[in-house]
């Protein structure tokens, strides 16, 4: 999908950050924005071709600019903020964000998205199924 047409992944992640009054079901976009992360494929099979690992770079960091947060990490941040069943969707697209180093770099030097995934009293819901 990220190879050949960049334009339907892009409509994911926009409904996938819109508040829960807007969209009903954010959650819903997460979860399919994680599918097209890798999540739910076998461990050496999640990361995508370059060319669709390249736009599925410019899609994260155009989205995170265009948004108030501006960044990918602080995105993410507000994601894990919303209710628990977005939340829970929200660790699903990190689980397979974070497999990239670019990804993994932007939630590394967001010191406040590592304290909450970390946190083990801010959370039960971690486990992003």
């Amino acid at each position: 999908m990220l190879s050949a047409d960049q334009r339907s992944a892009q409509h994911q992640q926009p409904a996938a950050r819109r508040p829960s009054s807007a969209n009903q079901q954010p959650e819903a976009a997460l979860h399919a924005f994680g599918n097209i992360c890798g999540v739910g494929r076998q461990e050496d099979q999640m990361k995508l071709d370059s060319e669709a690992e390249e736009n599925l770079k410019r899609l994260v960091y155009t989205t995170a600019a265009n948004s108030p947060k501006l960044t990918p990490s602080a995105l993410l941040l507000s994601v894990l903020q919303q209710d628990p069943d977005v939340r829970i969707a929200g660790y699903r697209v990190i689980t397979g964000l974070v497999i990239r180093e670019w990804c993994l770099r932007e939630v590394c030097l967001n010191s406040e998205i590592i304290r909450f995934v970390t946190d083990p009293t801010m959370e039960t819901t971690k486990l992003g199924k």
